[in-house]
């Protein structure tokens, strides 16, 4: 623990220094034993009720591995339920809750909710300095496919660390495996410039083809 070799260092007995130090090292560290719950919003993949897509299953290989707590809201499937739940989030109650996934159909600066849309402009204005310290993450199509004007300005209205989506139609297979790999990644960083790096290194040519894009803060 770095708590523990603190009170070992003997120029730091005084507790002023050794919280001075302690948090030094949280800038400089980067924690493995980070956890970062995830809140998520699922929209209707299907309209045939037979099927059963859903990203449900890696949120629970993720809890059951790497023992990452989790909300999910399925069949989020109208505009006005979709901005309801994004304030909810907001609430203090679930203030560490620090990934947003929001996993839906999508096209360039939209989200599909059912027969409406929402798109990014909505989104951060109803979001607007609220995600310090967060990520957020859109698992649909091409939303992301917009100027890095617009990229930048998300990020600077709503403050997110991190913002994650993609630029391309995504196979729903090899894109919620990569939206899988990203999260149980997330939980060993504490920066989100370092975890974006190591991602992009490990994985860049399935990134590249899914069209993933990551911008952090």
């Amino acid at each position: 623990m770095i708590i523990a070799k603190v009170r070992k260092r003997r120029k730091y007995r005084n507790s002023f220094y050794d919280n001075i130090y302690i948090l030094k090292l949280l800038q400089m560290s980067e924690f493995k034993t980070l956890k970062k719950k995830i809140f998520c919003i699922e929209g209707d993949w299907e309209n045939d009720l037979r099927k059963k897509s859903s990203i449900v299953g890696i949120l629970d290989l993720l809890h059951k591995v790497n023992n990452v707590e989790y909300i999910q809201d399925r069949n989020c499937s109208t505009k006005q339920e979709f901005i309801s739940r994004l304030n909810q989030f907001k609430e203090s109650k679930y203030k560490t809750y620090n990934i947003l996934y929001l996993a839906f159909h999508g096209s360039s600066s939209t989200i599909h909710l059912g027969s409406e849309t929402i798109d990014l402009d909505e989104i951060q204005e109803i979001l607007q300095d609220s995600l310090q310290g967060k990520i957020i993450y859109f698992g649909s199509c091409k939303t992301l496919k917009i100027k890095k004007e617009k990229i930048n300005e998300f990020v600077d209205i709503t403050k997110a660390n991190c913002l994650v989506g993609y630029t391309k139609d995504i196979d729903f297979i090899e894109g919620t495996a990569l939206d899988l790999l990203f999260f149980a990644k997330a939980q060993q960083y504490f920066r989100p410039k370092n975890l974006t790096k190591n991602f992009k290194n490990s994985l860049s040519s399935l990134i590249s083809k899914q069209g993933l894009i990551i911008e952090t803060n």
